[in-house]
């Protein structure tokens, strides 16, 4: 069974008064394509329902039915005439993001497609609404393994973000642009790109914790054990700084600096942040229980490592349980541990195997 770590999520840190001065600048622009006849505006008023139900779905994740009504209120705006409108170039981006959550890349491609010639073209420039559109299609190609594509486009985006001062935006995409080299295979040029982030002393919030993390994992990977420790112990303190001891990131970051540990046969040091690790992502108001399996899962490997059979069964004998309410009992990795735990039983039946709860 593999070891189960994930890069740090895509977050964008910014203050309420920030956010507040985006979304006034996006309005404020007055522009001759949002000049709007009577019969427009009644179209425009139609689409209001469709638009209302499809944010509703979009907020239950269920993206298909999201962007059902969101395509109801695009084909809508395409008889009003509305050129480049502010509010119909809008749907199409809309549209576009609920068609990629819903993993149409096909349809979310043309839509994004739209909302970009339609931003370009407007008589003022949305500078923040263009690079949304540029990071979903850098999103769309990285999902589907198609890195080069992905950085080109989120270069574009980075460079939209630069340019328009979007620092905050700009270190998201320096750090998206890192992961999908180092998914290309490209450590060098990864490491050059989180660097970046790190050198933007006035940006100093979790996407500087993940930068720290992601070069650890270069390290991790090249064998660089103490400088990727030094990074870990770099994004712990960051994170504690910005978010305190006892949040989220730090459970986040105690299991990478565990999995580096494994790595380097500390499995004492190892299985200590998996301990710690658990007790801080099952301490947090609403548990991610797909987290706590995940390092439960490490957890149980590290103890396979480190010959401590008994302790290893017990945390799979926890783990089993999670992972069928989670993921189902006819799921393939369900079946893997429970061929696994039998194999541990057999093996050391004769140590002495504890009862498994």
């Amino acid at each position: 069974m593999s070891e189960h770590y994930e890069p740090h999520p895509d977050a964008i840190e910014m203050t309420r008064e920030e956010a507040e001065a985006l979304v006034e600048q996006w309005w404020r622009a007055e522009d001759p394509d949002d000049e709007l006849n009577e019969e427009q505006e009644r179209l425009v008023d139609k689409t209001f329902e469709y638009c209302h139900r499809a944010f509703e779905f979009q907020e239950a994740e269920n993206y298909v039915l999201a962007a059902r009504y969101y395509q109801k209120a695009v084909d809508l705006l395409e008889t009003a005439n509305l050129g480049n409108n502010k509010y119909k170039v809008g749907k199409y981006m809309d549209l576009g993001i609920s068609y990629y959550h819903a993993s149409n890349y096909d349809m979310a491609n043309r839509y994004l497609l739209r909302a970009l010639e339609g931003y370009q073209a407007r008589a003022t420039r949305d500078d923040l609404s263009i690079s949304v559109v540029y990071t979903f299609l850098g999103h769309l190609y990285r999902d589907q393994e198609q890195f080069e594509i992905a950085i080109e486009f989120y270069k574009k985006a980075l460079e939209v973000n630069i340019s328009a001062g979007f620092r905050q935006f700009a270190a998201c995409t320096q750090n998206r642009i890192a992961r999908c080299y180092c998914d290309a295979g490209d450590p060098d040029e990864a490491i050059e790109y989180y660097s970046m982030t790190l050198d933007m002393i006035d940006v100093v919030n979790m996407d500087t914790v993940g930068a720290y993390t992601g070069l650890a994992c270069i390290y991790r990977d090249d064998e660089m054990f103490d400088e990727a420790i030094e990074c870990h112990q770099s994004a712990i303190e960051t994170a504690e700084q910005l978010s305190g001891a006892e949040s989220f990131e730090i459970a986040d970051e105690y299991n990478q600096i565990a999995i580096t540990y494994r790595h380097m046969g500390e499995l004492t040091r190892a299985i200590e942040y998996y301990q710690r690790a658990i007790e801080l992502f099952e301490a947090q108001e609403n548990v991610n229980r797909r987290k706590v399996a995940r390092v439960l899962e490490n957890l149980a490997m590290a103890y396979v490592y480190a010959e401590q059979m008994g302790n290893a069964l017990e945390c799979f004998g926890r783990l089993l349980p999670m992972l069928r309410e989670i993921d189902g009992e006819d799921d393939p990795h369900v079946a893997e541990i429970e061929e696994y735990i039998e194999e541990l039983r057999v093996n050391s039946y004769s140590l002495g195997t504890p009862k498994v709860c």
